[in-house]
């Protein structure tokens, strides 16, 4: 817990960058909020001299929160993927065999 506590102020610093950076994605959508979060810390680095306490939590959200977040973007890419790739076994007109049918129409 006492490591939570001393990555607390950093945490809830980067979670403030996250949620403005959807508000603007909500706005500019071209964009994307990554490339908002990217630019705000960039700023905030540049104009805002942080302090030392909020290192620990900073430093947690760019190493392991981050990672975490790639691993889980990768787990939804690969499920949308293969639900977008199913395809549906149809008898077909000989009656031997099956056809694959993956038409957009079809697919789920």
């Amino acid at each position: 817990m006492s490591s939570f506590m001393e990555r607390r102020k950093g945490l809830l610093c980067t979670f403030a960058i996250a949620v403005v950076a959807v508000m603007l994605d909500k706005l500019f959508p071209v964009i994307g909020s990554a490339v908002f979060a990217i630019i705000l810390g960039m700023a905030l680095n540049q104009f805002w001299k942080i302090p030392s306490d909020f290192r620990p939590g900073i430093n947690y959200s760019a190493k392991k929160l981050l990672h975490y977040s790639i691993i889980a973007l990768g787990f939804t890419m690969s499920f949308c993927a293969s639900k977008s790739n199913r395809c549906v076994i149809v008898p077909s007109d000989n009656r031997d065999h099956f056809d694959c049918v993956s038409n957009s129409a079809i697919c789920w």
